[in-house]
């Protein structure tokens, strides 16, 4: 504690938890003389404020100018020819529209990027990356974004200098220390814009990057929710996460002509599946802005039998939600979210039978308390909050530590039952044991969050060389019954870009947005960048592409699984085109190719306009 001075010091000690703030006093202010606790301002009523692990629940108690909460949930990444099956490849020459991505940016939220492979560098050799924003690497370098008050911005001039530097046979890293060490953000620029070296083409071969290489999430967060175990696998938190899209919120707001797709390939199991957390509202809002997409992932846990749900049918009915707890499982965290204004009571019962004694959430949104008790030697803590204010849903957290291996019950009795529906979620895959699972599992609603923000256009992914669905791919409805995913994407086996100036292979939803990131792409280039739509943004994209895409014979759409159908950018445009020119062709009752107004033709298929003709001559 003695080394804590700043806000700074203490996002980034392992003694404090960071927590997600609302409020619309200044907590900046307000907390300036608690000697446990720092805020910083994120917006007029957006804080993050680092609190030490042992005060955390002094401070949720004791400030009421404090009225919503979020810890840092733990994200994961979502990854287990695609090109070919979406239709894109045939926009990259003459053939079709020559879109490239040309003058567009990808921002990428992920591990980093190998910034020395060719694959991202212009034919004279300089980069494609505008800038990368590391957050693993601290130095005394002063960053003007209030967003990167951690970390190191690097320019593409300073990473111009270390392509230089490596050519020389110089250091590239004294100068830009950034690495992809993981791999996983390489791989997705790749399939986003790769030039076309070594056989490798992405998306969008001529875009530019903006690399967010993600920091690691801090042990004291993960405690914070259960989470014990690292398990080897990386892990990132929501808070790093939101710091980053608001990075590229402000790099937008400078350069407002530019157009932006922001690829979010990591997910979490954390949330009501409503599309109301922090991420997923705050996407909702930036989405209204021109020339900029967010594109998500579905996730892999249709198939990981991770979540379960039920409903009650009247008061005092009794409802029983059973899961096998694996070997080797330190901890465990199950999620129940219950819908209002309903009123139940939890029991837990361990594989020896013991049963803990009936606990009630209380109604008030704003109430905060947790219960511990032990059964079977087993630490039981049940956390009652009220996460997604805008619903006033209730959630409860149930940690178990040290849970004993075998078959565990929550006895759920309905004490007040309007509604009647409940959710139950353990975390995503790669945080539990591979045997640790829901007995009476569903695979729907199970898209990772982000994928559930309204705005946002969200991908399942399918296998493009059988058009067949993949098993793990995440499927919908959400929680409060809107359609997503809103398409699906190829997503095994893709050749992209490695470490190394070597190729890879990938397999999963991350590979699927990534693919349809660059597609969204080479939709702004013809809609912002050559005029064709200039107030082009979020739910035009979804729209547009969603209206061409491919769907399976006897297939009901749109569906769970597949949403509207699989990526087509070639019947997006067509369906575009031809729906726009035959709208204004009756309205003006045009009878001659002739009299077509030059509009119409601008960078217009050659194929496409060829057949307008001919059903014209038809018609004539």
């Amino acid at each position: 504690m003695d080394n804590v001075s700043s806000f700074k010091d203490a996002y980034l000690s392992e003694e404090y938890v960071t927590l997600f703030v609302l409020s619309t006093k200044d907590l900046v202010n307000i907390l300036k003389d608690v000697d446990y606790a720092y805020a910083y301002k994120i917006s007029d009523t957006i804080f993050y404020v680092s609190v030490l692990a042992q005060e955390y629940h002094n401070l949720v108690g004791e400030f009421r100018e404090i009225f919503r909460v979020d810890v840092s949930y733990p994200y994961t990444l979502s990854s287990i020819e695609p090109i070919q099956s979406s239709s894109i490849a045939p926009f990259h020459g003459d053939t079709f529209l020559n879109l490239k991505g040309k003058n567009t940016v990808a921002a990428i939220i992920d591990t980093g990027i190998d910034y020395l492979n060719p694959q991202f560098q212009n034919n004279d050799g300089t980069t494609r990356i505008i800038g990368i924003w590391d957050q693993t690497i601290e130095n005394n370098k002063i960053n003007n974004d209030p967003a990167t008050f951690f970390g190191t911005f690097y320019t593409r001039e300073e990473i111009n200098k270390a392509i230089e530097a490596f050519n020389k046979g110089e250091n590239p890293y004294d100068i830009v220390p950034s690495r992809d060490v993981i791999g996983h953000g390489t791989n997705m620029a790749g399939l986003v814009g790769a030039k076309g070296l070594d056989g490798v083409t992405g998306s969008a071969p001529e875009c530019n990057f903006l690399i967010i290489k993600l920091k690691e999430a801090k042990t004291s967060n993960l405690k914070l929710i259960g989470v014990n175990d690292r398990k080897n696998i990386p892990i990132y938190e929501g808070l790093d996460i939101y710091l980053a899209m608001l990075f590229v919120m402000n790099y937008k707001d400078s350069n407002s002509l530019i157009p932006i797709s922001i690829l979010l390939s990591t997910g979490t199991n954390w949330g009501g599946h409503e599309g109301l957390t922090s991420i997923e509202q705050d996407i909702d809002y930036f989405s209204s802005r021109k020339g900029l997409i967010f594109v998500t992932c579905s996730g892999n846990q249709g198939a990981n039998a991770t979540h379960s749900e039920g409903r009650f049918l009247k008061s005092n009915s009794q409802n029983i939600i059973e899961f096998i707890v694996g070997p080797k499982e330190n901890n465990l965290s199950v999620m129940l979210w219950i819908q209002r204004p309903d009123k139940i009571s939890i029991s837990v019962v361990s594989p020896g039978g013991e049963v803990s004694q009936p606990i009630q959430p209380k109604l008030v949104a704003t109430e905060f308390e947790e219960i511990i008790s032990v059964v079977e030697d087993s630490t039981i803590s049940i956390l009652f909050s009220s996460s997604e204010f805008t619903t006033g849903n209730q959630v409860v957290y149930i940690a178990i530590k040290n849970p004993k291996e075998g078959l565990w019950q929550l006895r759920l009795k309905g004490d007040f039952i309007i509604n009647g529906k409940y959710d139950v979620w353990l975390p995503q895959r790669p945080l539990i044991e591979p045997t640790t699972r829901i007995i009476s599992s569903t695979p729907y609603n199970t898209i990772e969050i982000p994928g559930n923000a309204k705005k946002a256009i969200t991908t399942a992914f399918y296998n493009q060389n059988n058009n067949t669905v993949v098993v793990d791919s995440g499927r919908g409805y959400t929680a409060d019954n809107r359609i997503k995913p809103n398409l699906a994407t190829g997503g095994i086996m893709v050749l992209t870009t490695g470490l190394n100036n070597e190729n890879a292979v990938v397999s999963g939803s991350s590979a699927a947005g990534a693919v349809l990131c660059g597609a969204t792409l080479l939709m702004l280039e013809w809609g912002i960048i050559l005029g064709n739509d200039p107030n082009m943004y979020g739910p035009t994209i979804i729209s547009y592409l969603t209206r061409g895409t491919s769907r399976r014979a006897g297939d009901i759409y749109p569906n769970p699984e597949w949403g509207y159908g699989m990526l087509n950018l070639q019947g997006s445009f067509e369906n575009l085109r031809t729906t726009s020119l035959f709208r204004n062709y009756n309205k003006c009752n045009i009878k001659t190719k002739s009299h077509l107004p030059s509009i119409f033709s601008i960078n217009m298929p050659k194929e496409l306009y060829r057949r307008i003709d001919d059903t014209m001559d038809m018609e004539e």
